[in-house]
């Protein structure tokens, strides 16, 4: 017969082993620093703003890129663009700064994870204050 406090100290490994390991693929949701630093040159994003705009650009391996902004269906159709730069930050995130013309100014980072597309989003925290409202990153 098995005692009641070994069943206990056994019980409580499985538990303290189920939440490490819960812990572990959270964390292995976000990508790190050196993904980032494969994935983000050269990719495409399209993203939209609170208000409804679209954007796009392609992040240049230089930490640069062009974006342009198209305003959405229901209002009046009018679109621009911006000089913008990337960078991946110490804490492994993806940051955005653009200087729009006719908008605010956009400045935000984010942890991304891949999604089931294969393609890449926002982490759901650790982020700045404000990110798109929706961002999509590809290849």
């Amino acid at each position: 017969m098995i005692s009641p406090y070994r069943f206990a100290a056994a019980a409580s490994a499985l538990l303290l082993g189920c939440i490490a390991s819960s812990a572990l693929a959270d964390d292995e949701q976000k990508l790190s620093k050196e993904d980032l630093m494969q994935v983000v040159p050269d990719s495409k994003v399209l993203s939209t703003s609170p208000k409804g705009n679209v954007r796009r650009w392609t992040n240049d391996p230089s930490g640069n890129f062009v974006a342009n902004w198209e305003s959405p269906p229901q209002v009046k159709h009018s679109t621009g663009n911006a000089q913008g730069t990337w960078n991946v930050n110490d804490k492994g995130q993806y940051c955005v700064h653009i200087e729009w013309e006719h908008l605010q100014t956009e400045g935000w980072c984010a942890f991304l994870q891949k999604t089931a597309d294969g393609k890449y989003g926002i982490a759901s925290e650790g982020h700045s204050t404000w990110i798109p409202t929706t961002f999509e990153l590809s290849k």
